[in-house]
């Protein structure tokens, strides 16, 4: 019996894990993930950027039978077969074209945009209002600024001495000047290494960093005496005399 066919098979549920990523490290792959069925069953797929076949974990073409909707996952690692090997694509935005074709020949395609991005975000150096202050003294906060831009959107994180500051992380796209307010948690009293690290959607990252110092040692006081305890301030002055000391050197 024959049978005429002359439906194409079908495409669902086409995307992407990451329309932006940098291979080969830190996000160094795409999850490229899709549904396909046919009436009669067999299809096949293949993955391609132009007439190139893509390069990753998993299979970039195959066959399946099922009439029903069968997934498929494909981590695509930024590379394309050559015929002598791999080729690692630049920067760019590249189409994905995603190919299927039942067993009489019918087919149909679908597209995903996928952008590769290698260059890293920039960033001011980090400054603070002021780089000794004491959470329990008349100057309780510093606050720390930056500017930091990229073309894709990125994001912010903020460290002191490796440990996450509670409330410093944050969104952001282009380019834009930042401030944070800092009360010192979750450090103490000492010498710290505070750092912003700034990260875009394709996962490259810059950081930068400055050396703050939290003193919550009071000064100290000494000695102290008057020439006298009794006196009229319009026949006689008083000396007062005291001693004072500071752990970081200067007080006033």
């Amino acid at each position: 019996q024959a049978i005429i066919d002359t439906t194409n098979p079908v495409i669902g549920n086409a995307g992407l894990s990451d329309d932006c990523f940098s291979p080969p490290a830190p996000e160094g792959t795409t999850t490229i993930t899709f549904t396909g069925k046919d009436t009669n069953g067999t299809w096949s797929y293949i993955l391609l950027v132009g007439t190139r076949t893509l390069c990753g974990s998993g299979s970039p073409t195959g066959t399946r039978t099922t009439t029903f909707p069968g997934t498929v996952t494909f981590d695509w690692n930024g590379k394309v077969q050559t015929g002598g090997g791999e080729l690692l694509l630049g920067e760019g935005t590249y189409l994905i074209t995603i190919l299927l074709t039942d067993f009489v020949g019918n087919t149909v395609s679908t597209t995903l945009s996928a952008k590769i991005d290698k260059t890293n975000p920039w960033s001011s150096d980090l400054t603070a209002s002021r780089y000794i202050f004491s959470p329990n003294g008349i100057y309780p906060t510093t606050t720390l600024s930056w500017t930091a831009g990229d073309g894709n959107p990125w994001g912010y994180e903020l460290k002191v001495d490796g440990l996450a500051i509670p409330g410093g992380t944050g969104t952001s796209s282009g380019t834009e000047a930042k401030t944070f307010v800092w009360n010192g948690l979750p450090v103490g009293e000492g010498t710290h290494t505070v750092s912003v690290t700034i990260t875009d959607s394709a996962g490259n990252a810059v950081s930068t960093s400055t050396t703050i110092i939290i003193d919550t040692t009071k000064p100290d006081i000494t000695n102290f005496s008057a020439s006298a305890y009794y006196f009229s301030p319009s026949l006689a002055t008083v000396t007062i005399t005291f001693t004072g000391f500071d752990d970081r050197g200067t007080w006033s």
